[in-house]
């Protein structure tokens, strides 16, 4: 069972909203994220990316 850790204060449905999210990716390589929630992990995983930087 995969469990997903965030803080208390983080809305059910993903990140903060006040925050502006960044997200880079090198397709087929690496991707960079500023709290990559479960939605931009599947596009990662759609565009073949294998390393997450966060």
């Amino acid at each position: 069972m995969k469990f997903v850790i965030r803080p208390s204060y983080w809305p059910i449905g993903g990140m903060p909203r006040k925050s502006d999210p960044f997200t880079w990716i090198v397709k087929g390589r690496l991707a960079a994220s500023w709290w990559p929630d479960l939605p931009v992990l599947e596009i990662y995983k759609k565009e073949g990316i294998s390393v997450i930087i966060n």
